[in-house]
C-alpha cells in the first residue's frame, strides 16, 4: 500500500514538473514571437 501511494506521489510529481515545463515553454515562444514582432 505505503508503495503504491509513494509512486503515486511520484507520478502526480512529474506530471506537475511536465506540466509547469509546458506552460513555461509557451510562454518563452510567445515572448520570442513579440520580441521578433516589436524588434
Amino acid at each position: 500500500m505505503e508503495d503504491n501511494s509513494f509512486w503515486k506521489t511520484i507520478k502526480n510529481y512529474i506530471h506537475f514538473k511536465i506540466f509547469i515545463g509546458v506552460i513555461a515553454l509557451i510562454i518563452f515562444i510567445i515572448l520570442l514571437i513579440i520580441k521578433i514582432i516589436t524588434g
